[in-house]
């Protein structure tokens, strides 16, 4: 055998290798959708589909579900995807329900085996299986800055923005505070990102208070959440959630 023939089967094995399923096989896998909202709510309406299937729509009353199987295909160019369209009352969600063959998702908190369940609930859309599980909120988020300084401090200025919207000025004495809710599309092409200057006395500081859909910040250390809590104290600017967490965030 020459150069050139060892060289030829050499690229079509690497050809293989990449283009095709891997030597592991293809698993099959199953997607669950389950309704845990409560009886007395509006029922739950379901969209899911990929690329070359459309599975349909399905209204799911409480505790009831919706599940399919397929084999997972990876290939160099193409992957199995399925995403649905979630539907409560005046709210709704568009997710990636499968894109990843470990965890289901690419951005999971969780490691799965072949098996995802999707439940959702009031507080949003959970991702389970037998050992752990994530969230995913229903995209209305509030931040809330609040002002904890001593009483016989400068007042607390703030200025809120964002890249589409300039929510103000505002003074704020203490133990007072302000809020602002949003939509939180995480799927779109363009993300949402809150900014704040603060300015006590001499001191001032200006940051992101907003561009992570799960955690309020990038660097957060919280779990997750939709509620973003920041307090202004004498040793820096904290962090809070709804759970229970706090930490602080920066310093003056």
């Amino acid at each position: 055998m020459d150069y050139s023939q060892f060289k030829t089967i050499v690229l079509l094995c690497i050809f293989f290798f990449f283009c095709f399923p891997q030597a592991k096989g293809s698993r099959k896998y199953t997607v669950c959708i389950y309704n845990s909202l409560p009886v007395d709510s509006p029922k739950l309406r379901i969209h899911c589909y990929s690329k070359d299937n459309d599975l349909g729509f399905h209204v799911l009353s409480s505790y009831e579900n919706f599940s399919w199987s397929f084999k997972f295909t990876k290939w160099f160019l193409a992957r199995t995807v399925f995403s649905c369209h979630f539907w409560w009352g005046e709210k709704a969600q568009e997710i990636d329900v499968f894109n990843e063959e470990d965890n289901c998702v690419s951005d999971s908190q969780i490691t799965s085996k072949t098996y995802c369940q999707w439940t959702t609930q009031e507080d949003g859309i959970y991702l389970s299986n037998e050992k752990a599980k994530g969230n995913h909120h229903w995209g209305t988020y509030t931040v809330t800055v609040s002002n904890g300084l001593p009483n016989d401090s400068p007042k607390l200025r703030v200025h809120y923005f964002s890249g589409d919207n300039d929510i103000g000025f505002h003074v704020l004495s203490p133990a007072e505070n302000f809020s602002w809710l949003f939509k939180f599309n995480q799927w779109l092409c363009t993300r949402i990102l809150f900014a704040c200057h603060f300015w006590w006395g001499k001191e001032n500081k200006a940051f992101v208070v907003f561009n992570d859909y799960d955690h309020c910040v990038m660097d957060s250390q919280m779990r997750a959440t939709n509620y973003c809590l920041w307090t202004a104290h004498k040793d820096g600017i904290w962090l809070a959630n709804d759970q229970g967490d706090s930490y602080r965030y920066v310093t003056w």
